[in-house]
């Protein structure tokens, strides 16, 4: 679900999309439904400088996950949340969440480190 939709409204689309009396749609779980983050000039500066300082001139481009996060529940407590990630991985090897899931040790490295930079600035912020 996108935010700001509803169960109600996906359900009807998938209906009418399938367009067969013969198959029934229903739920296995109530979705948990929470509001945007839609990224802050402030955010995305800090994104690009910690970025820029550990791999100079790598583009900034905002997406969407396409999975489940816990940032539901924080949204849903008031808390802005975003998906940031540090890892670098080969674009033809994408194994996320396979039985072969893998991270380079560089890679995993440097994504700890990408993160660690990340909550000490966004704290500072806070702490302000």
């Amino acid at each position: 679900m996108m935010p700001g939709d509803t169960e109600a409204n996906v359900q009807s689309l998938l209906v009418a999309t399938l367009d067969d009396p013969a198959v029934r749609v229903t739920l296995d779980a109530q979705p948990i439904v929470s509001p945007e983050s839609p990224p802050t000039p402030q955010i995305m500066k800090e994104i690009a400088s910690l970025t820029h300082s550990m791999w100079p001139g790598v583009p900034i481009i905002p997406t969407m996950a396409t999975g489940f996060s816990d940032d539901r529940q924080t949204r849903n407590a008031g808390i802005p949340s975003y998906d940031v990630s540090g890892v670098w991985q080969d674009a033809d090897e994408n194994r996320a969440h396979g039985r072969d899931e893998r991270v380079g040790v560089r890679a995993f490295d440097e994504s700890v480190e990408f993160t660690y930079r990340l909550i000490k600035a966004t704290a500072r912020w806070h702490a302000k």
